[in-house]
């Protein structure tokens, strides 16, 4: 069975772009295209939707407010966000909604389609320019690094302390595992560790925790 895409975005030329790039996957089907957070709405209160790629800018609803209103309501379907906001107040304001995942508008059609695969699944995905407009906000007040370390850094061991640098430099478990001659199955096994003792839950705040804490 496919997987179902609505794609809200008020740009038709972009959504029809976007609708053509998935539709290419056997397994994925784009059941509505819709200009604005409204239609979306509608559409998914009537419809079985998997996963609703949004937009931010939109009339009538925007893409936030949609977010948050499907996150609230708390619906099954997965929240991917596909913007050219790259700034990292917008990002952490969504992450910190909970949505599965945030991409930009400029990430090649290739890792779309793996990103929707991944949140399909059960896991979220931020793109390593999601990563990286962090990293450059560092000097931000928002990110500013407090006067004491949390302790939940003494609980990393050396290794998840080298893999959680790796990780904010936006590599992923095969490129970290060829770096640190170690396996992708490794990595993966030290990230949900590096997961669970932080208590965090996607690479952005994974991320915004080493920039707190002076890890990256």
């Amino acid at each position: 069975m496919a997987i179902k895409v609505v794609i809200a975005d008020d740009h038709p030329l972009i959504a029809d772009g976007i609708k053509t790039n998935i539709e290419k996957e056997n397994n994925f089907k784009v059941v509505a295209v819709v200009s604005n957070g409204k239609e979306a709405l509608d559409y998914i209160n009537h419809n079985a939707v998997d996963i609703l790629l949004l937009d931010i800018d939109m009339p009538v609803l925007s893409g936030i407010d949609c977010a948050s209103i499907l996150i609230e309501q708390q619906s099954p379907v997965k929240i991917v966000m596909l913007s050219m906001h790259q700034d990292a107040y917008t990002i952490k304001k969504l992450v910190d909604l909970g949505v599965q995942s945030y991409l930009l508008k400029t990430l090649p059609s290739k890792e779309l389609i793996y990103a929707l695969q991944k949140v399909y699944d059960g896991e979220n995905y931020f793109n390593a320019d999601v990563t990286k407009a962090i990293l450059d906000n560092k000097p931000s007040q928002s990110f500013a690094s407090p006067a004491l370390v949390s302790p939940l850094v003494d609980e990393l061991t050396k290794r998840e302390k080298q893999i959680l640098v790796e990780i904010c430099k936006g590599l992923n478990n095969t490129e970290i595992g060829e770096k640190l001659f170690i396996s992708p199955k490794t990595v993966d096994v030290h990230r949900t560790n590096i997961m669970r003792k932080l208590d965090v839950h996607n690479v952005v705040s994974l991320v915004r925790f080493a920039l707190r804490n002076g890890l990256a």
